[in-house]
C-alpha cells in the first residue's frame, strides 16, 4: 500500500468517525464546523476568540457570530480573564466536555496499546514521521 493511500484511509476513517459520533452522542443541533471550534476550544487552554480567528484565518466578527450560537445553545461558557478583564476565555461544557475527554482519552488507550506492541524505536520513528508530515503540510498548505 502507498504512503499516501494509508494517508488518506486514516484521514476518512478518522472523519467518518468524528461524523458519526457527533449525531450520536451530542445530537444534530451541531454542525462539523462547529465540532471543530469546540475542538480547538477544548484542546486550547486559555482559548479566545481571536486565538480562533488567527488559527482559522478568518475574521474575528465571523467568530464571534458562531460562539455566540454555541454559547446560546449552553455548549461553550465565556469567562473573563482572571489577568486581563478585557479577555474571555472560552470552555467547553456539559457533554461536550465529556464527549471531548472520552475522544481524546483514546488518544491515551492508543499510546498503551502501541508501545505493547512496537518498540520504542519504532514509536520514536513514527513520531518523526509524523512531525515531518505535520510540517510539511504546514509548509505547503
Amino acid at each position: 500500500m502507498e504512503v499516501s493511500e494509508i494517508l488518506r484511509r486514516q484521514f476518512v476513517e478518522s472523519l467518518k468517525g468524528d461524523l458519526r459520533a457527533v449525531p450520536e452522542r451530542l445530537g444534530n443541533s451541531l454542525s462539523y464546523q462547529d465540532l471543530l471550534y469546540l475542538e480547538l476550544i477544548y484542546l486550547t487552554p486559555g482559548c479566545t476568540a481571536s486565538y480562533l480567528a488567527d488559527t482559522l484565518g478568518i475574521a474575528r466578527s465571523a467568530v464571534t457570530t458562531r460562539l455566540n450560537r454555541l454559547e446560546s445553545s449552553g455548549v461553550v461558557v465565556r469567562t473573563r480573564s482572571e489577568t486581563d478583564g478585557r479577555v474571555q476565555i472560552l470552555t467547553v461544557s456539559g457533554d461536550i466536555e465529556a464527549y471531548l475527554r472520552d475522544f481524546y482519552g483514546l488518544l491515551d488507550d492508543v499510546e498503551g496499546v502501541l508501545s505493547e506492541k512496537y518498540t520504542r524505536e519504532q514509536i520514536a520513528l513514527f513520531g518523526e514521521m509524523t512531525d515531518f508530515l505535520t510540517d510539511y503540510y504546514l509548509e505547503n498548505s
